[in-house]
């Protein structure tokens, strides 16, 4: 898995960006707003934001997930908004777990995705919003749901 090579990785907030974020939010309290602004930029150019939760400032990075193993209809095709509207009420404002194994072609982390303890994948193969990747994936989990699915 990935999970030790993200912990040194570019995926890891360099201390750069970690101290911009400390030099952004005191040029903020100084009134300095052009440093404050200055720094705002290096942190949104290195793929950054600053999110204000709960009067705490917290740097973060949005990643781009392939759920590992399944494949749904893309949004344009039959089912795909159904396909997506069901994955973001399972998902939206929850806490996840991703277990990162690859990146793809695309710069996609490839993992599998938990919410609340349920394997998201295997929710979205049960409810017939998305097919057994079997060429890339072996599981036999996953390959159950799906051979379950077919009469």
């Amino acid at each position: 898995m990935l999970e030790r090579q993200m912990l040194g990785s570019r995926h890891v907030s360099p201390p750069k960006i970690q101290m911009a974020a400390v030099e952004c939010k005191e040029a903020r309290a100084q009134k300095n707003y052009a440093k404050a602004d200055a720094l705002y930029t290096l942190i949104k150019d290195a793929g950054y934001g600053v999110l204000h939760i709960n009067n705490e400032e917290i740097l973060a990075r949005k990643y781009t997930i392939r759920l590992r193993g399944i494949d749904a209809p893309e949004n344009a095709m039959p089912y795909g908004k159904e396909a997506k509207d069901e994955l973001v009420k399972i998902i939206d404002g929850k806490c996840l777990k991703i277990l990162i194994f690859d990146e793809d072609q695309y710069g996609r982390f490839v993992g599998d995705m938990y919410c609340d303890g349920i394997f998201v994948q295997e929710t979205m193969l049960k409810k017939g919003l998305a097919w057994h990747y079997s060429a890339y994936d072996k599981r036999p989990e996953l390959e159950k749901v799906t051979g379950n699915l077919i009469p």
